[in-house]
């Protein structure tokens, strides 16, 4: 392991990003959805002990904003209708009694 240092040492950083400049998604074919992800973090090293005991902490958070995209198929009212499905399994429907 490397040793530390009797000096006080850091660094901190923060990437911010939004949907200015990102792609259309593939199933999104309407106006670009918000996106927004913010990233930050630190680190910062240094004496406890000159010459002997050394710390060294760092952090990173992430915070995203992000839609979901749902595709989904709807039946077509001939399916509605019959209740059978040519690529799904059929719906079986249930008849009361009065």
């Amino acid at each position: 392991m490397k040793s530390g240092t009797n000096q006080l040492h850091g660094s901190a950083y923060w990437f911010a990003q939004r949907n200015y400049l990102d792609a259309r998604d593939f199933f999104n074919s309407g106006p670009l959805p918000s996106h927004t992800q913010d990233r930050a973090g630190f680190s910062l090293g240094g004496r406890i002990i000159k010459g002997k005991t050394f710390y060294f902490v760092d952090y990173e958070g992430i915070r995203s904003a992000e839609p979901d995209n749902v595709v989904a198929s709807v039946p077509t009212q001939q399916e509605r209708q019959t209740g059978i499905f040519p690529t799904r399994p059929p719906i079986i429907k249930m008849a009361t009694l009065s």
